[in-house]
């Protein structure tokens, strides 16, 4: 698992490049002033759009997101092209109950402190509030991301050996999943 800083950082441009990865909290410049050291910052004499404050220290932390198919996605839509263009392969879970349990046990084993759910997407021009590892802008709802975090300061991506898990999953070529795939509603 990658830090969030990866994300961040990443030369590739849109899809899996975010510059606003590890944001803590948003807040719109039009309602703050921003005072420091006798000098006042407003929308009138420099703020613009957003502030955004980040914490380094959580840059560290581990994410691994995937893209879902839930009860939120839209129905045009449920295999987003972008996402299948831009990944080799696939990993579909079929029982993501034990998927979570190996995962659990994992951190369990290793003392690490784990949070996982699904990204909120947020309107970036009128959200304010806490943002942290679970909230990106819509501009990315496209990816329709999961997200696990694991809390970890090690600079060193993390390795998760959580056991076989060929049982519980079935693994494809990304350019294959339009054919192959097929979601029928149960009436």
């Amino acid at each position: 698992m990658p830090p969030i800083k990866y994300f961040k950082n990443i030369k590739e441009n849109g899809y899996k490049h975010d510059k606003n990865e590890g944001i803590q909290t948003i807040l719109q410049a039009n309602n703050y002033t921003i005072q420091y050291n006798g000098i006042t910052l407003s929308k009138e004499n420099g703020l613009i759009d957003q502030i955004k404050i980040s914490n380094n220290f959580d840059e560290l932390n581990k994410i691994y997101c995937f893209f879902t198919i839930s009860e939120r996605s839209q129905r045009n839509d449920l295999i987003n092209i972008n996402n299948i263009n831009k990944n080799k392969y696939f990993l579909l879970f079929t029982n993501l109950t034990e998927f979570f349990n190996h995962l659990d046990n994992f951190c369990l084993k290793n003392k690490l402190k784990m949070q996982r759910c699904p990204v909120e997407y947020i309107d970036k021009n009128n959200y304010e509030g806490y943002v942290g590892p679970f909230k990106k802008f819509m501009e990315y709802k496209f990816q329709n991301e999961y997200r696990i975090l694991i809390e970890n300061q090690d600079e060193k991506p993390l390795v998760l050996k959580i056991g076989n898990l060929s049982n519980i999953s079935l693994i494809g070529e990304s350019k294959d999943m339009l054919n192959h795939f097929q979601i029928t509603e149960i009436s």
